[in-house]
């Protein structure tokens, strides 16, 4: 973890800023809160998961379950064998990035689950504004 300082287990964010590569790497990778509770999950309990099994345990539908788990496979952050899925990261970077999140999501759920609402509200907002009609056109 860069520079951020121990409080209790729970890193100490100044004026509530989340470090940039934590906040590099949400926007990088987590599409949607649902994305960051399987990724913890499956960080977590580092057994097989089968997106059923992911699905039941988060209550979510398989397919989305399903969804989610590719995208993370694409992320580099989970690997499939066969029916079952491992978390499993690429590279060091990314096992280093998912450890700095595991350690601030305790303290700073909401800004972290903000920052990828965030992300998604302004991808909506530049898509609908080009379709906006301007009354100089």
């Amino acid at each position: 973890m860069t520079g951020a300082a121990s409080q209790k287990g729970a890193p100490h964010v100044a004026q509530g800023q989340l470090p940039p590569s934590l906040r590099t790497f949400v926007r990088r990778h987590l599409v949607t809160a649902a994305d960051l509770e399987v990724l913890l999950l499956v960080h977590r309990e580092r057994r097989p998961w089968t997106p059923t099994a992911v699905a039941k345990e988060l209550r979510i539908h398989a397919d989305q379950a399903r969804g989610i788990l590719s995208r993370l496979i694409a992320s580099g952050l989970v690997q499939q064998d066969g029916d079952d899925y491992h978390y499993r990261p690429k590279e060091v970077g990314l096992t280093e990035a998912v450890e700095e999140l595991v350690a601030f999501y305790p303290a700073y759920r909401v800004a972290i689950i903000s920052l990828i609402f965030a992300d998604r509200s302004d991808s909506m907002r530049d898509f609908s504004e080009a379709f906006r009609l301007r009354d100089d056109e």
